[in-house]
């Protein structure tokens, strides 16, 4: 395992070509029954999620985790945020 810095896309530090400049497509989108939208890149069993805010429709924050627990992660990460996290090498 190893330490990868990612931005809200999960494009790796490395990557220099997409690291903070590529927007990609999502894997999945869902809403919950309070109305917040769930943005899925990647397949998988943990992803880059991002969550708009059902409460002004505006609010965009993401984070990396379980796609299945996706309701009940912190976003706390803005759009221009990168975060560091456990990968496999």
């Amino acid at each position: 395992m190893i330490q990868v810095t990612i931005d809200c896309f999960g494009h790796k530090n490395t990557q220099t070509a997409h690291f903070r400049k590529i927007e990609e497509s999502p894997d999945d989108v869902r809403e919950d029954a309070a109305g917040n939208t769930y943005i899925r890149y990647g397949t998988g069993a943990n992803c880059v999620i991002h969550k708009i805010d059902a409460t002004d429709g505006m609010t965009r924050r993401w984070t990396f985790g379980a796609w299945a627990d996706r309701e009940s992660l912190t976003y706390a990460n803005g759009m221009q945020d990168t975060i560091t996290i456990t990968a496999e090498e």
